[in-house]
């Protein structure tokens, strides 16, 4: 949140302390008195959902143009491992490389599964091979981490944060996106990127590892 706070102006909470008790990390920061976006989305006129989206595409825009410190690198802002328990339930990484990173996420397992599993198969023949920029990403972009304050947006809850493959914001809030339809379809409209075949191999590996 510091780091965001010095490079963009996206709006977050001011971090006040950082301390630790018994090797446990503790954060006090900045009260913001608002709803979270994704209690209220339905009760907004159309203006102000724009409004927020338009704000919210302005913040991804700002990430995406942070210049990463080692491009090819998967890695916390200040180089460690990352964290997203959606991944794995503990620190994970960091990557040399977008290869390591993704033979961690399982893409060489995937590759080499037989042939009843089509879909899988596809879903990464059509990313394979693709070469991404690394960029500032979030890593939990979804209406439930976006406070609506006065008209603007507040994004908070940025402990799954770092630089990745530049489609990870848009695959992480396809996932976020919970039963808000109407938010992802204006979020996919309006946020000017576009990551369809790695949120449908991102369907595919969640769809495989439920199954088994």
């Amino acid at each position: 949140m510091v780091y965001i706070r010095q490079n963009t102006t996206i709006h977050v909470p001011r971090v006040l302390n950082v301390f630790a008790i018994r090797g446990v990390v503790h954060i006090i920061q900045e009260f913001i008195d608002g709803p979270i976006l994704e209690d209220v989305w339905y009760s907004m006129s159309p203006e102000d959902q724009r409004s927020s989206m338009m704000q919210l595409k302005d913040c991804l825009d700002q990430l995406r143009a942070l210049k990463p410190p080692h491009p090819e690198c998967v890695q916390a802002v200040d180089g460690s491992g990352l964290v997203d328990v959606r991944v794995k339930n503990e620190v994970w990484g960091p990557f040399d490389t977008h290869a390591a990173f993704h033979r961690f996420l399982s893409h060489d397992a995937l590759r080499a599964l037989p042939e009843r599993y089509p879909r899988v198969q596809e879903a990464l023949a059509r990313v394979c091979g693709k070469q991404y920029k690394t960029v500032f990403s979030h890593g939990d972009l979804g209406p439930h981490n976006i406070i609506w304050k006065d008209g603007r947006i507040v994004i908070i809850d940025w402990e799954t944060s770092g630089w990745f493959p530049e489609y990870w914001d848009y695959t992480r809030a396809h996932a976020a996106r919970g039963d808000m339809k109407g938010w992802w379809s204006m979020f996919k409209e309006m946020v000017n990127i576009c990551y369809n075949d790695e949120v449908e191999l991102d369907d595919r590996i969640c769809e495989y590892f439920d199954r088994i």
